[in-house]
C-alpha cells in the first residue's frame, strides 16, 4: 500500500500571506485551528471558517517540480513540453498554468485558463501526460497576482 502524504497550506487573506503554523486543524463543525504560542507555549486559536472567510487552504498535490519543491493547488507552473500542450487544444501563449483540481477527473490538473476560475478541459493537462521534469514552479496566485491577468 503506497502512503500518501497529505499536507495543506493556509492563505491569510487578512495578512496576505501564507500562516507559518506547523500545525492547523480542521474540526467537525467548521472551525479552524491554529497553534498560536502566546508566550506561554500553550496558546490555541479558533477561527469559525463559516463566519470569517478569510483563510483558503491549500492541498499538496504530492507531486514535485523540477527542482524538487512541493507543487500545492493554486500554484502557477511553467511547462517545457510543447507536445502535450498542443496536443490538448492548440498552442499556449507562454505554457504557465495553475495547478486546480478537477471534480471530473478526480484529480489535480493543469488549467491554462489563467484568467478564469472555471476549469476548461480542453485548455488543460493532467500530470499523467507530463514529465514532471518539464514543469517548474513559477509562483502562486496569492503572492503572484500578474501572471492571472
Amino acid at each position: 500500500m503506497n502512503n500518501r502524504v497529505l499536507k495543506f497550506r493556509v492563505w491569510d487573506k487578512t495578512i496576505k500571506q501564507y500562516r507559518k503554523d506547523d500545525v492547523f486543524m480542521v474540526d467537525i463543525n467548521g472551525y479552524l485551528w491554529f497553534t498560536e504560542d502566546y508566550g506561554d507555549g500553550e496558546g490555541q486559536l479558533r477561527v469559525d471558517l463559516a463566519k470569517k472567510d478569510i483563510f483558503t487552504i491549500q492541498q499538496f498535490t504530492g507531486l514535485k517540480d523540477k527542482n524538487g519543491k512541493e507543487i500545492y493547488e493554486g500554484d502557477i507552473v511553467s511547462t517545457e513540453d510543447h507536445y502535450e500542450i498542443e496536443f490538448h487544444g492548440g498552442e499556449v501563449e507562454n505554457r504557465l498554468g495553475k495547478i486546480v483540481y478537477s471534480d471530473k477527473n478526480m484529480a489535480f490538473i493543469i488549467s491554462f485558463n489563467l484568467k478564469s476560475n472555471k476549469i476548461n478541459e480542453d485548455n488543460s493537462l493532467s500530470y499523467d501526460t507530463l514529465s514532471m521534469s518539464s514543469i517548474k514552479i513559477k509562483g502562486n496566485i496569492f503572492e503572484n497576482p500578474e501572471f492571472l491577468k
